[in-house]
Protein backbone atom coordinates (compact mmCIF):
# COMPACT_ATOMS: atom_id res chain seq x y z
CA UNK A 1 0.00 0.00 0.00
CA UNK A 2 1.17 3.55 -0.65
CA UNK A 3 1.39 5.95 2.06
CA UNK A 4 2.21 9.33 1.19
CA UNK A 5 2.44 12.01 3.88
CA UNK A 6 4.66 15.00 4.35
CA UNK A 7 8.01 15.42 5.82
CA UNK A 8 9.00 18.48 8.35
CA UNK A 9 12.27 19.22 5.99
CA UNK A 10 11.26 22.36 4.83
CA UNK A 11 10.19 23.22 8.53
CA UNK A 12 13.75 23.48 9.04
CA UNK A 13 15.88 26.08 8.04
CA UNK A 14 18.82 24.80 8.39
CA UNK A 15 18.43 21.53 6.85
CA UNK A 16 17.20 22.93 3.92
CA UNK A 17 19.95 24.87 3.42
CA UNK A 18 22.12 22.02 3.60
CA UNK A 19 19.93 20.69 0.94
CA UNK A 20 20.40 23.46 -1.41
CA UNK A 21 23.98 23.70 -0.97
CA UNK A 22 25.16 20.06 -0.88
CA UNK A 23 25.74 18.55 -4.53
CA UNK A 24 23.47 15.56 -5.20
CA UNK A 25 21.02 16.60 -3.14
CA UNK A 26 18.60 17.53 -5.79
CA UNK A 27 16.14 14.87 -5.43
CA UNK A 28 15.79 15.85 -1.70
CA UNK A 29 14.46 19.17 -2.61
CA UNK A 30 12.60 17.96 -5.53
CA UNK A 31 9.90 16.44 -2.87
CA UNK A 32 10.21 18.89 -0.15
CA UNK A 33 6.36 20.47 -0.08
CA UNK A 34 7.50 23.86 -0.53
CA UNK A 35 8.65 22.88 -4.14
CA UNK A 36 5.14 21.96 -5.41
CA UNK A 37 3.34 19.28 -3.35
CA UNK A 38 -0.45 19.91 -3.17
CA UNK A 39 -2.02 19.12 0.29
CA UNK A 40 -5.55 17.13 -1.41
CA UNK A 41 -8.36 15.21 0.65
CA UNK A 42 -11.25 16.98 3.24
CA UNK A 43 -7.79 17.76 5.69
CA UNK A 44 -6.03 19.67 3.26
CA UNK A 45 -6.72 23.24 5.40
CA UNK A 46 -4.58 21.58 8.51
CA UNK A 47 -1.37 20.95 7.26
CA UNK A 48 -0.23 19.54 10.76
CA UNK A 49 -3.06 16.59 10.34
CA UNK A 50 -0.32 15.54 7.58
CA UNK A 51 2.85 14.78 9.71
CA UNK A 52 2.71 11.70 12.04
CA UNK A 53 4.66 10.15 14.78
CA UNK A 54 6.25 6.49 14.68
CA UNK A 55 4.28 5.41 17.86
CA UNK A 56 1.14 6.62 15.77
CA UNK A 57 2.13 4.01 13.36
CA UNK A 58 3.04 0.97 16.07
CA UNK A 59 6.86 1.77 16.04
CA UNK A 60 7.83 2.55 19.29
CA UNK A 61 8.43 -0.86 20.10
CA UNK A 62 11.85 -0.17 17.76
CA UNK A 63 12.34 2.98 19.46
CA UNK A 64 15.17 2.58 22.44
CA UNK A 65 15.09 4.50 25.27
CA UNK A 66 18.21 4.10 26.94
CA UNK A 67 20.62 6.35 25.43
CA UNK A 68 20.53 10.21 24.69
CA UNK A 69 19.50 11.05 21.26
CA UNK A 70 17.64 13.63 19.29
CA UNK A 71 14.11 13.57 20.19
CA UNK A 72 14.34 11.60 23.31
CA UNK A 73 12.43 13.65 25.01
CA UNK A 74 9.43 13.61 22.87
CA UNK A 75 9.42 10.80 22.50
CA UNK A 76 9.00 9.99 26.05
CA UNK A 77 6.05 12.22 26.16
CA UNK A 78 4.71 10.21 23.18
CA UNK A 79 5.54 7.06 24.37
CA UNK A 80 3.65 7.61 27.77
CA UNK A 81 0.65 9.20 26.19
CA UNK A 82 -2.76 6.84 26.35
CA UNK A 83 -4.31 9.66 23.77
CA UNK A 84 -1.64 8.68 21.03
CA UNK A 85 -3.58 7.85 17.79
CA UNK A 86 -3.33 3.77 16.49
CA UNK A 87 -2.79 2.85 12.86
CA UNK A 88 -5.55 0.98 11.85
CA UNK A 89 -7.50 -0.38 7.76
CA UNK A 90 -10.28 1.52 7.09
CA UNK A 91 -12.62 -1.21 4.89
CA UNK A 92 -14.59 1.52 3.12
CA UNK A 93 -18.56 1.01 2.75
CA UNK A 94 -19.03 0.11 -1.13
CA UNK A 95 -22.55 1.65 -1.51
CA UNK A 96 -20.91 4.91 -0.58
CA UNK A 97 -17.96 4.59 -3.09
CA UNK A 98 -20.77 3.99 -5.12
CA UNK A 99 -22.62 6.81 -4.61
CA UNK A 100 -19.35 9.16 -4.85
CA UNK A 101 -19.05 7.79 -8.40
CA UNK A 102 -22.24 7.84 -9.52
CA UNK A 103 -22.65 11.50 -8.16
CA UNK A 104 -21.01 12.66 -11.58
CA UNK A 105 -24.25 10.94 -13.77
CA UNK A 106 -26.98 12.93 -12.51
CA UNK A 107 -27.06 15.59 -14.22
CA UNK A 108 -25.35 19.40 -15.05
CA UNK A 109 -27.79 20.70 -11.86
CA UNK A 110 -26.17 18.33 -9.44
CA UNK A 111 -22.79 19.00 -8.08
CA UNK A 112 -20.22 16.04 -7.85
CA UNK A 113 -18.90 14.30 -5.55
CA UNK A 114 -14.58 14.28 -5.84
CA UNK A 115 -13.80 11.69 -8.15
CA UNK A 116 -13.20 8.49 -6.28
CA UNK A 117 -12.48 6.22 -9.29
CA UNK A 118 -8.66 6.77 -9.32
CA UNK A 119 -7.64 3.40 -7.60
CA UNK A 120 -5.35 4.84 -5.54
CA UNK A 121 -5.05 8.67 -4.33
CA UNK A 122 -1.57 9.51 -4.93
CA UNK A 123 0.87 8.00 -7.94
CA UNK A 124 4.45 9.69 -6.45
CA UNK A 125 5.90 9.94 -9.80
CA UNK A 126 2.63 11.38 -11.76
CA UNK A 127 1.78 13.45 -9.27
CA UNK A 128 2.49 16.28 -6.32
CA UNK A 129 -0.67 15.39 -4.45
CA UNK A 130 -0.37 14.08 -0.91
CA UNK A 131 -3.56 13.36 0.04
CA UNK A 132 -5.60 12.90 3.62
CA UNK A 133 -9.17 13.07 4.58
CA UNK A 134 -10.03 13.24 8.30
CA UNK A 135 -12.20 10.46 9.87
CA UNK A 136 -15.08 11.38 11.85
CA UNK A 137 -17.66 10.23 14.15
CA UNK A 138 -21.18 9.95 14.05
CA UNK A 139 -21.47 13.66 15.45
CA UNK A 140 -19.01 14.70 13.28
CA UNK A 141 -16.23 15.33 15.74
CA UNK A 142 -12.51 14.62 13.85
CA UNK A 143 -10.97 11.66 15.40
CA UNK A 144 -8.14 10.71 13.04
CA UNK A 145 -7.11 10.56 9.34
CA UNK A 146 -7.41 8.10 6.48
CA UNK A 147 -4.74 8.32 3.58
CA UNK A 148 -3.03 5.51 1.20
CA UNK A 149 -6.81 4.59 -0.27
CA UNK A 150 -6.47 2.08 -3.13
CA UNK A 151 -8.90 -0.03 -4.27
CA UNK A 152 -7.30 -3.40 -3.25
CA UNK A 153 -8.80 -5.65 -5.65
CA UNK A 154 -7.21 -8.98 -4.65
CA UNK A 155 -9.88 -8.29 -1.55
CA UNK A 156 -12.29 -6.54 -3.56
CA UNK A 157 -12.33 -3.76 -0.89
CA UNK A 158 -12.18 0.14 -1.18
CA UNK A 159 -9.13 0.44 1.98
CA UNK A 160 -7.13 2.69 3.33
CA UNK A 161 -4.65 2.83 6.26
CA UNK A 162 -4.96 6.43 8.62
CA UNK A 163 -4.13 6.85 12.52
CA UNK A 164 -7.03 7.18 14.92
CA UNK A 165 -8.31 8.16 18.25
CA UNK A 166 -7.65 4.82 20.30
CA UNK A 167 -11.39 4.75 21.35
CA UNK A 168 -12.50 3.79 18.12
CA UNK A 169 -9.70 1.44 17.02
CA UNK A 170 -10.95 -1.82 17.71
CA UNK A 171 -11.90 -3.88 14.68
CA UNK A 172 -15.25 -3.84 13.30
CA UNK A 173 -15.95 -0.01 14.50
CA UNK A 174 -17.94 1.91 12.31
CA UNK A 175 -16.49 5.34 11.46
CA UNK A 176 -16.65 7.33 8.31
CA UNK A 177 -14.07 9.15 6.23
CA UNK A 178 -15.20 12.71 5.18
CA UNK A 179 -14.31 12.96 1.35
CA UNK A 180 -13.95 15.61 -0.60
CA UNK A 181 -11.61 19.01 -0.70
CA UNK A 182 -12.60 21.93 1.59
CA UNK A 183 -14.97 24.21 -0.05
CA UNK A 184 -16.81 21.62 -1.96
CA UNK A 185 -19.24 19.20 -1.67
CA UNK A 186 -18.41 16.53 0.41
CA UNK A 187 -19.64 12.94 1.11
CA UNK A 188 -19.17 10.78 5.05
CA UNK A 189 -18.11 7.48 3.69
CA UNK A 190 -19.07 5.14 6.08
CA UNK A 191 -15.94 2.56 7.02
CA UNK A 192 -15.34 -0.15 9.01
CA UNK A 193 -12.30 -0.78 11.38
CA UNK A 194 -10.56 -3.66 9.86
CA UNK A 195 -7.40 -5.65 10.21
CA UNK A 196 -4.02 -4.30 10.47
CA UNK A 197 -1.59 -4.98 8.90
CA UNK A 198 -4.71 -6.07 5.94
CA UNK A 199 -2.58 -8.76 3.80
CA UNK A 200 -3.64 -12.12 5.17
CA UNK A 201 -1.49 -14.16 3.59
CA UNK A 202 1.46 -16.07 4.94
CA UNK A 203 1.85 -13.68 7.52
CA UNK A 204 5.12 -14.33 9.80
CA UNK A 205 2.96 -13.65 12.97
CA UNK A 206 0.21 -16.61 12.45
CA UNK A 207 3.21 -18.87 10.64
CA UNK A 208 6.42 -20.50 12.89
CA UNK A 209 9.16 -19.46 10.48
CA UNK A 210 11.75 -21.52 12.53
CA UNK A 211 9.69 -24.87 10.63
CA UNK A 212 10.53 -25.10 7.30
Amino acid sequence: MKVHFLEPRSQMAGLMEYLKTTPGMEFQIMTCDENGFILDGSAADDRNAFFHNPYEFGWGRIIHLDHDFIGREACEKMAADPATRKVVTFEWNADDVADVFASQFRGEDVEPYKPIESPSDVEFWMSPFVHHDYVVDDDGNIIGTSFGRQNACYFRHMISIGCIDPAFADEGTEVCVLWGNPGQRQKKIRAKIARYPYNNVMRSDTIDVNKR
